[in-house]
């Protein structure tokens, strides 16, 4: 704990290298455990490394962003990590045309997104075109990172944001997810998650775990009220899949869920 009200010191301080080696502390003690975790937290670490994802300083932000994917992996500091502004901080490192920097806040993300408020913020923050971008970027340094953007697609569908599910339709998450089971043609791991992702997106179920998705069908039935309307947005999902031959691809792969 002593360490950890050390760092919340440092990063206080003016100087960007004494913030940076703060982070770096953070990062990596925070890591392994969750007692530890919760350690940083109490000392005030957690919205610090929020706030210093934001700085003017590259440096600082690249260690902010690790510090906030290793603080991310406990519930407690997940939600307090966002409401205290993370995830902007981390949607504007995305557009950096720096490959550590994506890296970092790609992943930062995906730590964070794993339940329904937190998918809900990333869709306020506007951080789901840049990931969407991620996954139809031409760049040969972001190839490696398109698995790790399918996945928090996926974990946004999978979580039924509904506001955030429509979103990441509307700004080209189909198309994208297509484009990248093409490039990742040879890996096997990759190609499986972005298949995943898309199946997540046209699949409708309900929030309360009662409603099952009829195979073959456009109703979903509730064990408590019956019939209920078809989801527009896995609708609208599908549809997009068939205009841009997503479901061509996905029927010769093996089924990623």
């Amino acid at each position: 704990a002593g360490v950890f009200a050390m760092a919340a010191a440092l990063m206080g301080a003016p100087e960007n290298e004494v913030k940076s080696l703060a982070l770096t502390i953070v990062a990596t003690l925070a890591g392994p455990r969750d007692a530890w975790k919760d350690a940083a937290r109490a000392a005030g670490c957690v919205p610090l490394c929020a706030r210093l994802v934001r700085s003017k300083h590259l440096s600082v932000r690249l260690e902010a962003a690790a510090a906030v994917r290793s603080l991310a992996a406990n519930v407690e500091n997940k939600r307090m990590l966002v409401e205290e502004g993370a995830l902007h901080g981390l949607r504007d490192m995305l557009d950096l045309q720096l490959p550590e920097a994506k890296k970092r806040a790609s992943e930062a993300i995906y730590r964070l997104s794993n339940n329904q408020a937190n998918g809900l913020d990333l869709y306020r923050a506007g951080a789901l075109r840049p990931i969407v971008g991620l996954l139809s970027s031409q760049q040969p340094a972001d190839r490696a990172l398109k698995p790790r953007a399918a996945d928090t697609i996926g974990r946004v569908a999978q979580i039924h944001a509904w506001d955030a599910r429509p979103e990441a339709v509307h700004v080209g998450a189909v198309p994208a997810l297509g484009g990248a089971l093409d490039e990742l043609a040879s890996d096997s791991d990759g190609r499986g998650r972005v298949a995943k992702a898309l199946k997540l997106l046209s699949r409708h179920d309900q929030l309360d775990g009662h409603a099952v998705h009829a195979a073959g069908s456009t109703v979903t039935v509730d064990a408590r009220q019956g019939l209920v309307p078809p989801d527009p947005v896995a609708q609208g999902a599908r549809a997009a899949m068939s205009a841009h031959g997503v479901r061509a691809k996905l029927a010769t792969i093996v089924d990623a869920s």
